[in-house]
């Protein structure tokens, strides 16, 4: 599971050289548990407490892709894998749910960027 806090906690100012895109479409969200690290985005594994940094204007996606979409109302990040018109959306690499590829309005949007909390 994910978390999308409406409750502003804190301010955490990153620059902009960092963030993909354009940063008007940009949302953070923060990793809960670890049933992606076994997925990469640009070489980094998402752990408990990472921030995702996500552009909900990106709602279409390839294999491999990491995006949000909502499970029951709340947000949950997964990699895709397609086949004809089914959507499979997988945890540690094992499929847990299959859509169909109308259901697209499900995204929310892709995982661009996995910003690593620091170990102290």
């Amino acid at each position: 599971m994910i978390e999308k806090d409406p409750v502003i906690e804190g301010y955490i100012k990153v620059s902009k050289r960092l963030l993909p895109g354009n940063i008007g479409s940009l949302v953070i969200y923060r990793a809960q548990g670890n049933r992606l690290n076994k997925t990469l985005i640009e070489g980094k594994t998402i752990e408990n407490g990472d921030w995702l940094i996500v552009d909900e204007s990106q709602k279409e996606y390839n294999d491999g892709d990491v995006v949000v979409h909502l499970e029951f109302g709340l947000p949950e990040a997964a990699e895709v894998k397609t086949e004809d018109d089914m959507v499979y959306l997988l945890k540690n690499k094992k499929p847990y749910a299959i859509l169909h590829k109308a259901e697209i309005e499900k995204v929310q949007g892709k995982v661009v960027k996995v910003l690593k909390v620091p170990k102290y």
